[in-house]
């Protein structure tokens, strides 16, 4: 029972880190500073998949975040693999 409180606790700090991070990541890709977003879009994607699983909705939606921000660093090869981790993520 303490290893399950354990986990859950970790997946809510993570569930809320990674609503701040993709938050952040957005303000900074309004901005037009695309290399912090993608620095912050990297922790949003590892703290949403923690969170939430290789398979959610919100994962998707980090990860194509992250790939529009790959887009405007013209890093066409990254954003096609987020795009593709984005297809599988939402086909499960």
């Amino acid at each position: 029972l303490a290893l399950f409180s354990h986990v859950e606790a970790t997946r809510a700090q993570n569930r809320e880190a990674a609503g701040k991070l993709n938050a952040e990541l957005v303000r900074h890709f309004k901005a037009g500073q695309f290399a912090r977003a993608r620095a912050v879009g990297e922790r949003a994607v590892a703290a949403t998949e923690i969170a939430y699983g290789a398979n959610h909705a919100n994962l998707a939606a980090a990860l194509n975040n992250l790939a529009l921000v790959h887009t405007k660093l013209a890093n066409f090869d990254d954003a096609e693999g987020y795009q593709r981790r984005v297809l599988a993520a939402r086909s499960k």
